[in-house]
This record gives structure tokens, C-alpha cells and sequence, in this order.
């Protein structure tokens, strides 16, 4: 069975810690990336948006321009509809809170 490999983007690091381990309890074997590597591209990527959302929204412009095969997934702590509006429009794929 092939592996998904994941990258967080977050300062976070007990929040990095807790996704981490609720990708690892699925079924399907997942890695997480410390950082990004050259050669290595994440099948996706998890941007925290709990703190500075257009900083947040900046880095998804990046990823989406760096990394258009990945599934981005923007990550806030309420579902605001001109947050996920942003975040769809930067180029995540799906809006968690």
C-alpha cells in the first residue's frame, strides 16, 4: 500500500503533534515531513489559520504555485464564511475548524 506523505505549516507545535497523531491512527499509512524538501512533494498539507489568517492565506498562495498536486487543507478555529472564502480563493482544497 503506497504511503501519503504530509506536511504541516503551523508554529504550533503541540497542535503539529496532535494532527500528526490523528493522521497516524488511520488505516492508511501516512508520513509527516519536518520541513520540505527538494524531490519530495507532500500529498497534503495542513496550514494552521488559528492565529495570523492572512499570513496563513500568503503561505497557501505559495504552496498552491509550489506544490499544485498536494491537497491544502486550511485549519481555523471558527467557520467564518469571508475566512473560507479567502482560503478557497488562495488555493486550499478544504476548510476544517
Amino acid at each position: 500500500m503506497a504511503q501519503i506523505v504530509s506536511f504541516f505549516v503551523t508554529e504550533d507545535e503541540e497542535f503539529k503533534k496532535h494532527i500528526g497523531r490523528l493522521l497516524r491512527s488511520g488505516a492508511v499509512p501516512i508520513s509527516v515531513l519536518e520541513q520540505l524538501r527538494e524531490g519530495v512533494a507532500p500529498d497534503v498539507v495542513i496550514v494552521d489559520a488559528r492565529g495570523d489568517a492572512s499570513s496563513a492565506m500568503g503561505t497557501i498562495e505559495r504552496l498552491r504555485a509550489g506544490l499544485p498536486g498536494a491537497a491544502i487543507f486550511a485549519v481555523a478555529r471558527v467557520a467564518e464564511p469571508d475566512l473560507i472564502l479567502q482560503a478557497m480563493r488562495a488555493g486550499a482544497n478544504e476548510f476544517l475548524t
